[in-house]
């Protein structure tokens, strides 16, 4: 059987599967004895891109269960996973309900979106503070990981989420459709950068890792200096089109 390589972000690991993308994405949700059922955020991972840092034999010796059923899970590794693995070694990224069902995005250099005043990001990987700035994505990638920085990540995985009428009275958003248990205080840090020279600020230095996918607005992204991978989110009537059952279920989580 064949051998897969992925980087899971809940909890952040390096694990070996017999099981292909799809398959495994579901597994990383339902959950197993072992684990938890809940949404499961992971890479697809190359396995001759990823160089000598990690140990991966456990590709080569992994054998089907006595039944003949492949191997669900090996784990390689689970301290800085992100931090050592190349940008170049990170596929598709892919987005699982707690029923299973997975969205894949594949990245792409970031072509720039709107010009936003204001921006409301998750950090997902490997811290998760809730941030309100009003740097774009890639500038916000730069300063997150700058390594000049007195305080700052090697890479992190962050999401750009939709902030609405918060900061655009404009916006086709209204506050009461944006399920931020912590909306009080998002709607503060976005008042005190109106009157700041500052362009970022905490508003939730330890925020839970859960948030809701109908809440993403670019999408995700993957920072390390000056690189920078996007992994576009589709527009709702795109999702609703390709996607339905993943849609009507991300909706519902």
């Amino acid at each position: 059987m064949d051998t897969y390589l992925y980087m899971t972000v809940f909890p952040e690991a390096l694990v070996a599967s017999m099981l292909p993308p799809e398959n495994y994405a579901a597994y990383a949700a339902v959950g197993s004895r072992k684990r938890i059922p809940g949404r499961a955020i992971l890479f697809e991972v190359n396995r001759d891109l990823v160089g000598d840092t990690f140990d991966l034999s456990p590709l080569d010796t992994m054998e089907p269960h006595p039944d003949g059923k492949p191997k669900h899970s090996a784990t390689i590794s689970i301290y800085r996973v992100l931090e050592q693995l190349p940008l170049e070694a990170l596929g598709r990224l892919f987005l699982v309900t707690r029923d299973g069902k997975h969205l894949g995005i594949e990245p792409q250099p970031y072509a720039g979106g709107p010009q936003k005043p204001f921006r409301l990001y998750q950090e997902v990987c490997p811290m998760h503070p809730t941030v309100v700035s009003k740097l774009g994505p890639e500038a916000f990638g730069k300063f997150i990981t700058d390594v000049n920085a007195s305080i700052c990540v090697p890479k992190l995985l962050f999401v750009d989420l939709l902030l609405g009428e918060i900061a655009d009275p404009d916006s086709d958003v209204p506050v009461r459709m944006l399920p931020y248990a912590d909306i009080g205080l998002i709607r503060d840090g976005v008042e005190i950068l109106k009157k700041s020279e500052r362009h970022t600020i905490v508003v939730d230095r330890a925020h839970a890792h859960d948030f809701f996918y109908r809440t993403v607005g670019e999408g995700f992204f993957l920072a390390a200096g000056t690189q920078l991978l996007h992994y576009p989110f589709p527009a709702a009537d795109e999702l609703e089109t390709t996607s339905h059952d993943w849609w009507r279920s991300a909706e519902l989580s």
